[in-house]
């Protein structure tokens, strides 16, 4: 019998950015879920914000899509992270179109513009995914 090996493929690495932070708030119209369960990230985003954040209500970050892997399904889920802390997760389409990126470009991340905006019952976080879908 013929023995057949699989070339593996060479792991993950980089980091790949898509899109442009843009001035108007109507561009990032991806939600994410799920800001509740990161209060401490929350606080210390806003700790570090500018006056005219803070004042303004709006940080603009680039957040780092970070893929939670399944060895059953592969990319599982997708984890925002904005300065490194985990802040919440993406929700489909968007989690399938950006795990089927990462995929492709064999990247370890994506990284996307993101605007926090904080509001009575906590931080909204939204995104700019320019993925042509």
């Amino acid at each position: 019998m013929w023995t057949f090996r699989r070339r593996r493929r060479a792991a993950p690495s980089g980091t790949l950015r898509i899109g442009e932070p843009s001035a108007d708030r109507a561009d990032y119209a991806v939600y994410t879920v799920s800001e509740g369960r990161f209060p401490d990230t929350y606080a210390a985003l806003w700790a570090t914000a500018t006056e005219a954040e803070r004042d303004e209500g709006l940080l603009r970050r680039w957040a780092r899509l970070v893929p939670v892997r399944d060895p059953k399904y592969g990319v599982a889920d997708l984890a925002v992270e904005l300065d490194g802390m985990r802040a919440c997760y993406l929700r489909p389409p968007h989690l399938g179109r950006m795990a089927t990126r990462i995929e492709e470009e064999n990247v370890e991340a994506l990284e996307v513009p993101a605007l926090v905006e904080r509001g009575p019952a906590g931080a909204t976080v939204t995104l700019r995914i320019a993925d042509g879908g």
